[in-house]
């Protein structure tokens, strides 16, 4: 048994390096029907689901479910708020944010702002330096949104803004400072 998982895994992987992510994501779901504690399936399953906006919803089903069988997983626990995040579910994600803050991965520091941000919550504060470092991840973060189409998530942070810069002015400065460019560009 232990040699078929094995294999199967690797078969996902070649498939979602081809860029066949539905024929890998059968795969992985395959593996977590047979032994449903499989992290190793669960995680790759949802860096594949939130790879593309078509399947935001599935990515929903995916780490929800991953989330109930290894409760105790960061890196699931981490998918899970990215997925509810994107899919605009903001107030869910926010808990799963602040208990990743302790890992201090700026990614993950840069996501609970932003829900923070968007649903009137300003409770997180980052001093110096620090605000500093969420505020580039946090743009990095923004840069991933409008790559993805994230299109009414990033609506709502432009129309954010004020809250945004109540917790990284940093970030809320440079973002005013784009849309501005851009505003100019459409003018000219």
């Amino acid at each position: 048994p232990g040699a078929t998982r094995v294999l199967k895994f690797d078969l996902a992987r070649l498939l979602a390096r081809r860029g066949d992510e539905l024929g890998a994501l059968k795969v992985l779901h395959g593996l977590v029907s047979e032994h449903s504690g499989d992290v190793e399936a669960w995680h790759l399953g949802g860096e594949l689901a939130l790879r593309k906006p078509e399947f935001l919803e599935f990515a929903l089903e995916w780490t929800g479910e991953a989330l109930r069988a290894a409760p105790a997983q960061s890196p699931l626990a981490a998918q899970r708020a990215e997925a509810l995040m994107l899919n605009g579910e903001l107030e869910a994600a926010a808990p799963l944010w602040r208990q990743l803050r302790s890992e201090r991965k700026p990614e993950q520091l840069a996501a609970l702002p932003l829900c923070e941000a968007l649903t009137g919550d300003l409770s997180t504060r980052f001093g110096g330096s620090e605000e500093n470092e969420v505020s580039r991840a946090f743009l990095g973060l923004f840069r991933r949104l409008v790559e993805r189409g994230a299109e009414a998530l990033v609506r709502r942070i432009q129309i954010n803004l004020r809250g945004l810069a109540e917790i990284l002015p940093t970030a809320a400065h440079a973002l005013e400072q784009v849309l501005a460019d851009v505003g100019e560009a459409r003018a000219a």
